[in-house]
């Protein structure tokens, strides 16, 4: 028997811990499983911790799910920041995994190594067995359970023995001549109702305004997101292997110092005093080794209103991009692409770089620890910002330069599609709308029908794309969202408002009540039958 691969998602409560879950690794290896531990890797993986999860859950047949107050916190979001990203992306891996089977799935299996973690069990994990590895006969029981054995052998089915057949034949009687004029209407009766209950892949235009967009680009190639040269005041970034630039002046910010602020309008500072002069002995290399590393680029002047401009970014086709808008008084736009590239950045000439986790190479840091502050004076011959992302792409989180939001998308836009997703999550992890404002879905083939509004606290799901394409993308400040419009069809378009589900695909019944031709091939349809029935009973009366 050729085992699957059994995967062990798990918190790093302790040493002890750590010790338990591997040994329970290797104890199913020794009995013939495939078991894998992120302990098994030397270092950081390749593709990073993320990606790595994701493979792992790919390819693993069970998720053993290690229970612990510490796992629970996590799963649920409410360790403190910057604490278990690795159980907050598991645990959003886990939920999606159920989501998307619909609850039916036994792949992610709750285990305890003690007996008081059961409460530690996730909302959507309580539904399924647990085991309790607090003796022999439980490892036994879950061993059993991931071979799929059955615990009890059932009988050897016997000899069917049917019953004696009857040799009565109940009475029956002529249908009435008189009741004949019924014929046509019981049968086509049922097949007016199946029509109204049949829904057909339809071509829809949905137009909205959301706060979260995920799509996997489709066609063969290579297409452009946001505009060229897009302006912005500041911008974040995240999963980039290295950041390059040459600075004609260098300082950094001795963090011991820093005066915190009161709010958004008296932000923390440093005096003059903090800032320590930097010798750099050529151009500066951040890199960005830790999977958590983040670079924060802002101008060095508080009242600019642009640090500059962001270069072409493209994405590959079949990869995902994820469009995240975050409200505020000037909303910042997360841009996360697959695609590894590299990218260039023209900027003001003084501009503060905020560096945490992030190794610096041709220059002397003088300080350590939490994130870090640098001022820096770029050539103004040349005032860019070289950047090339990890190899799991590439995340970007700018602020658009103020009055430019409306310009942050290619316009016009047409991207193909394979894959669409509408949905958020909220503080505690569960799955909500991202509408910010009524959705409009029409149905270009048939104008006569109605469009169908989708109110903002609906959830919305397309699945089954084909001939999709994303023709508008647009940043609404005053929403805190972005204006979207797509086009094309689908085998599955619902909207879900509490436990309701409503199906807005056209039924094989709206086809013939709102296409014209159908409509003329109908009364064509029934005049022939009409007509044909009268005339036979013209005939029969006429002989009789």
């Amino acid at each position: 028997m050729s085992a699957g691969v059994v995967f062990l998602s798990y918190s790093h409560d302790s040493d002890a811990h750590r010790e338990k879950v591997l040994g329970l690794a290797e104890r199913l290896r020794q009995d013939g499983l495939n078991a894998q531990v992120d302990q098994y890797v030397d270092g950081t993986p390749e593709q990073g911790w993320p990606r790595w999860m994701l493979d792992r859950f790919d390819e693993a047949e069970w998720v053993l799910v290690i229970c612990t107050a510490t796992y629970y916190r996590r799963f649920r979001g409410h360790e403190e920041p910057g604490r278990g990203k690795g159980v907050d992306w598991e645990g959003a891996l886990i939920t999606q995994g159920i989501y998307d089977a619909r609850s039916r799935t036994v792949k992610f299996v709750p285990v305890l190594l003690a007996a008081d973690d059961e409460p530690f069990i996730p909302e959507p994990l309580r539904a399924h067995t647990h085991y309790e590895l607090t003796s022999e006969e439980g490892y036994q029981d879950l061993y059993r359970f991931l071979l799929e054995q059955a615990g009890v052998d059932p009988a050897p089915l016997g000899e069917i023995k049917p019953p004696a057949p009857r040799t009565g034949r109940p009475l029956r009687f002529p249908f009435p001549r008189r009741l004949l004029w019924l014929a046509p209407t019981l049968v086509f009766l049922p097949l007016v109702v199946l029509s109204t209950f049949w829904h057909l892949p339809t071509r829809v235009q949905v137009e909205l305004a959301t706060a979260r967009l995920a799509f996997t680009l489709g066609g063969a190639e290579n297409r452009e997101v946001l505009a060229r040269s897009v302006p912005f005041s500041s911008l974040v970034i995240e999963e980039c292997s290295r950041a390059v630039f040459t600075a004609e002046e260098l300082e950094m910010a001795d963090p011991r110092q820093l005066v915190p602020g009161t709010g958004a309008d008296e932000p923390a500072t440093y005096p003059p005093g903090a800032w320590q002069e930097l010798a750099p002995t050529g151009p500066v290399t951040l890199s960005c080794r830790d999977p958590d590393a983040k670079l924060a680029l802002h101008p060095s002047d508080p009242a600019a209103s642009e640090l500059g401009t962001l270069d072409r970014i493209y994405s590959a086709a079949g990869s995902q991009v994820i469009l995240e808008v975050s409200p505020g008084r000037e909303p910042s736009l997360s841009l996360e692409i697959e695609t590894p590239q590299a990218l260039s950045l023209t900027l003001r000439p003084d501009l503060e770089i905020v560096t945490d986790l992030v190794e610096a190479e041709g220059v002397r840091v003088p300080f350590s620890g939490g994130p870090l502050t640098w001022r820096a004076r770029l050539p103004a011959s040349r005032p860019t910002f070289e950047l090339r992302s990890g190899a799991t792409g590439l995340v970007l989180i700018l602020t658009p330069a103020r009055g430019q939001a409306g310009g942050i998308f290619r316009d016009p836009l047409d991207l193909p599609l394979a894959s669409v997703e509408l949905l958020a999550e909220d503080l505690e992890g569960a799955l909500t709308s991202p509408l910010r404002d009524q959705a409009s879905l029409t149905y270009p083939g048939y104008p006569a029908a109605p469009a169908v509004t989708i109110e903002k606290e609906e959830a919305v799901g397309l699945a089954g794309l084909s001939q999709a394409r994303l023709t508008r993308l647009a940043l609404d400040p005053e929403k805190g969202a972005m204006d979207v419009r797509f086009d094309g069809i689908v085998e599955r378009a619902a909207s879900k408002s509490g436990d309701f589900v409503a199906d807005h695909r056209l039924t094989v019944a709206d086809t013939f009540l709102y296409s014209r031709r159908w409509k003329l091939i109908a009364l064509a349809a029934a005049w022939l039958v009409s007509t044909t029935w009268a005339a036979f009973e013209a005939r029969r009366q006429l002989r009789g």
